[in-house]
């Protein structure tokens, strides 16, 4: 089965990269419909190897699926064939892109909620259970106000483990996420010691639910669009 899709989430973690867009219908090179989103996910292990996805977000792509793969808290999962025979397609429109990221652009009430959060952030995680309850684990928002930093996340002073974080808005709910979208992190890493934070323009974020881990979920941003 072969999905074509805007990738807007390309989330660096363990063994690769967890990569995320939506589905489109695409006729003479211009997006007719847009779609649900889809994650495509391996076999054996959910990252894609990094050799395997050289794209960026904006690349339109397509690839060969086995099946969905039904998961509570990730309804947006198929599994890639042994051969998933990655293609770029094109990029999406750049002339005017607030516009085109309206196309994309996702209006839930929230980001799955509000009132949970770690020690480092501010309505960053959510119960496992609560998470199943949504039909979604993806969202496209626009960010409001939002100011990105870099924090000590370690335990002990010995364990120096700095992390690029995002604070905004959205919905005029104030969140904080940890960022794993390295285009994003390599933009701000060098610019930015622990402790210094930069104020930025409004821009476009994919908010990820990471599966579950002791009982919760974790939301991340996993792609950004600046306009």
């Amino acid at each position: 089965m072969k999905k074509i899709f805007i990738c807007l989430a390309k989330s660096a973690r363990e063994g690769g990269f967890c990569v995320a867009g939506k589905e489109i219908f695409i006729i003479e090179r211009h997006i007719k419909k847009v779609c649900n989103w889809f994650r495509p996910i391996g076999v054996t292990a959910d990252a894609i190897p990094y050799g395997d996805f050289p794209f960026i977000i904006g690349d339109v792509v397509s690839c060969e699926v086995e099946s969905a793969k039904l998961e509570l808290t990730q309804p947006e999962n198929f599994i890639l064939c042994n051969e998933a025979k990655w293609e770029k397609i094109g990029h999406i429109s750049t002339s005017n892109i607030e516009k085109t990221c309206q196309l994309f652009e996702d209006r839930p009430d929230s980001l799955w909620g509000f009132g949970e959060s770690t020690r480092h952030g501010i309505n960053d995680k959510i119960s496992e259970v609560r998470a199943s309850q949504y039909n979604a684990s993806l969202y496209f928002v626009k960010a409001k106000n939002p100011i990105v930093y870099k924090r000590d996340q370690s335990y002990f002073p010995e364990e120096a483990k700095a992390k690029i974080r995002l604070k905004f808005y959205y919905n005029n709910i104030n969140y904080d996420l940890i960022v794993t979208d390295p285009s994003f992190t390599e933009n701000y890493w060098n610019v930015l010691s622990v402790g210094e934070e930069m104020i930025l323009d409004d821009f476009y974020i994919t908010v990820s639910l990471a599966k579950p881990y002791n009982g919760y979920c974790y939301k991340l941003v996993a792609g950004h669009v600046f306009l």
